[in-house]
């Protein structure tokens, strides 16, 4: 597709949409058809989130067509309408992407991108799913009537700050609830959030099939998705994150079913703390005490 600055078209209201959908904001003008200093202003953000180059010759007051960015932010626009289907391993998905996007911080392309960190919310969330729309992730796993349920709050594909250092390179999944960070261990779980809850099988169902599905997917736009990571190892501030019985069912699974690497047993980024020996059943882990970073 080729638009020019200054163009008024059909061309330039479906590039409009597209920045739209992937959350950039056109809020003076929206999607009007005119390609102007809004939109050539939300384009360039969305060519430095993707690192393209525009070159020397793409200026603002430049008539040269910029076919091959256009092209990638129609194709991720598309992608992320595509991202969160009806189902996913037969598990129901509501779709809140559209509720707020103001949490959004650009966007990123698959191959960008090569970790999934899983969280808790720390506390019971809304029964309305509109309610989630404020949580930084990409993925949800609520507590919904006893079956498996899967919330698209953001696309995967979204910058989102969810995990500290880690942001840039992951894919956020929150897991409703306000679990131990060790299992049965009441100084562990945050008393200001109610509870302590237990984790249903219902959301390990849930959390295994995204986190499996959000690989296949990331592989199938080029992309490879190799590490799981517990949003405790990037914060001091969340050392029950995801709490023990979380990892255990999701992490571990997936270290051992999908073959993704928690960075073994000394790694931490930023203020962050180890895998636990709490958390784990391998023998590397042993001197790992959930309380020591």
């Amino acid at each position: 597709m080729t638009i020019k600055f200054g163009e008024v078209s059909q061309q330039v209201k479906t590039v409009q949409k597209a920045l739209m959908q992937l959350g950039y904001e056109l809020p003076k003008y929206g999607a009007d058809g005119e390609l102007g200093l809004e939109g050539w202003t939300a384009l360039e953000e969305f060519a430095r989130d993707v690192g393209f180059d525009l070159g020397p010759n793409e200026e603002l007051d430049s008539d040269d067509p910029i076919d091959a960015l256009v092209d990638l932010l129609c194709e991720s626009s598309a992608a992320s309408r595509r991202l969160i289907l009806p189902q996913v391993h037969g598990i129901e998905c509501a779709d809140l992407r559209g509720v707020s996007g103001k949490y959004r911080h650009g966007e990123r392309l698959w191959k960008n991108i090569d970790a999934i960190v899983l969280h808790q919310t720390g506390c019971r969330m809304p029964t309305s799913p509109n309610g989630w729309a404020s949580l930084r992730a990409q993925i949800g796993i609520p507590r919904v009537d006893g079956r498996p349920m899967i919330y698209a709050i953001n696309p995967p594909t979204s910058l989102m700050y969810h995990a500290n250092s880690l942001n840039k390179r992951s894919i956020g999944i929150e897991i409703e609830g306000n679990f131990r960070g060790i299992e049965g261990d009441n100084r562990t779980y945050w008393k200001a959030g109610g509870g302590p809850h237990i984790v249903l099988p219902e959301q390990v169902k849930a959390a295994q099939a995204v986190v499996d599905w959000l690989c296949k997917e990331a592989a199938r736009h080029g992309g490879h998705i190799k590490h799981i990571y517990a949003h405790r190892q990037a914060s001091k501030d969340r050392i029950a994150d995801p709490g023990s019985a979380v990892w255990e069912a999701v992490g571990v699974w997936a270290r051992e079913t999908l073959k993704l690497s928690d960075g073994g047993p000394d790694f931490k980024v930023g203020s962050g703390y180890r895998i636990p020996k709490q958390w784990c059943d391998r023998e590397e882990y042993c001197d790992n005490d959930y309380w020591k970073r």
